[in-house]
């Protein structure tokens, strides 16, 4: 995949853009068969052309979709009917109320990634109702899972991956096609700045 890394963190490339279409392992296609949205190992997430369809029909605003290519054994590189969801905004920072995160081996320029889910503390997702005035359908957060390690061949690198956070109206559509393979959580938003 290619990105565009001019606004991202020079040194673990955090915030970098994807311009390509996302391309995965084809021997892992049956990953997807019976399935109407999934995501790759680095969290891309996948939906069928049904639920791209639901998508673009309720107007989900700040939604982008990219088309998915599986690379064969032989190196073909094969379209597949899914798309990828991908989000146009990335929030503000959480609020420091947000539990169930810890951190591991964050970037020390730009301090975004190296967030983990921990099983000590039940993920708790709190914004700053200040933070959301303007907030897309679909969003990406500013803070990114994993840790990311940035070298001169891309192929080389492994980045870090935001979550994406969406409306209720996005959610819906993923409920009424009866995904259940994604874990959910409400997003809690307390009043004023503190």
């Amino acid at each position: 995949m290619t990105y565009d890394f001019s606004g991202a963190c020079p040194a673990c490339g955090t915030g970098g853009r994807q311009t390509s279409p996302v391309f995965f392992n084809g021997e892992q296609l049956s990953q997807l068969e019976g399935h109407r949205a999934g995501a790759t190992y680095f969290f891309h997430l996948l939906v069928d052309e049904g639920i791209a369809a639901d998508l673009e029909r309720i107007g989900a605003r700040g939604l982008s979709l990219r088309g998915v290519y599986a690379v064969m054994p032989d190196k073909r590189q094969v379209k597949l009917r899914w798309k990828q969801m991908c989000a146009d905004k990335t929030l503000l920072p959480m609020s420091p109320k947000t539990t169930g995160l810890i951190r591991d081996r964050a970037c020390e320029m730009c301090g975004r990634n190296g967030y983990f889910q921990t099983s000590k503390q039940p993920t708790r997702i709190v914004y700053r109702a200040s933070d959301l005035r303007d907030v897309d359908d679909v969003n990406m957060t500013w803070e990114n899972l994993g840790f990311a390690i940035l070298e001169p061949d891309l192929r080389d690198s492994l980045l870090s991956y935001p979550w994406m956070l969406v409306t209720p109206k996005v959610r819906r559509v993923f409920r009424d096609a009866g995904v259940t393979s994604f874990d959910w959580y409400p997003i809690r938003v307390e009043d004023g700045g503190a």
